[in-house]
């Protein structure tokens, strides 16, 4: 994925929903990668990070921030999911698993507090996972940011630089 930005102002973002806002580059390096889907009861299409290998490693952290089409749909609205309030919030959530498929525990990072957004880098410390074999990404959130159909404001999240211990 590249990072390609995008101004925050309107239906603009709507069209490629990867962008990191304006000026926000890659956390290190050119590339970063969003992270799209969610498990909110109803339907499951968490992203799940796991190694090729089937080896558990211990994940040190990672980063995370928001891109262009959270946070038009947070900041103003859309057709799917209403404006941010006072008391709306949003968490990213990486669960750890084991070869068995157990979880190991689970990690919260607070992408929409209120009205304000997560708008740059934010690094999320894992390593109280301890050794797992995958890592899936999901979300909590207020009531306002759900519907009869399940979780209404865009599940994607921009993840750059993993770190794994050695």
């Amino acid at each position: 994925m590249s990072p390609r930005n995008s101004a925050v102002d309107g239906a603009s973002s709507r069209q490629c929903p990867f962008p990191l806002p304006t000026g926000t580059a890659a956390h290190s390096g050119k590339n970063f990668v969003v992270a799209y889907g969610y498990n909110d009861g109803g339907w499951d299409s968490c992203p799940v990070i796991d190694f090729k290998d089937g080896v558990a490693r211990k994940i040190k952290g990672l980063w995370v921030t928001n891109n262009s089409y959270f946070l038009n749909s947070l900041i103003n609205g859309d057709s799917y999911n209403s404006a941010a309030t006072e008391a709306t919030f949003i968490d990213v959530t990486f669960e750890g698993f084991d070869a068995a498929g157990l979880s190991q525990g689970k990690v919260k990072c607070r992408l929409q507090d209120g009205k304000t957004s997560v708008t740059d880098w934010k690094y999320v410390d894992l390593s109280s996972l301890g050794a797992v074999n995958s890592l899936k990404v999901n979300y909590e959130f207020s009531d306002d940011q759900k519907n009869s159909h399940g979780f209404t404001a865009p599940a994607y999240v921009a993840i750059d630089d993993v770190q794994i211990y050695k």
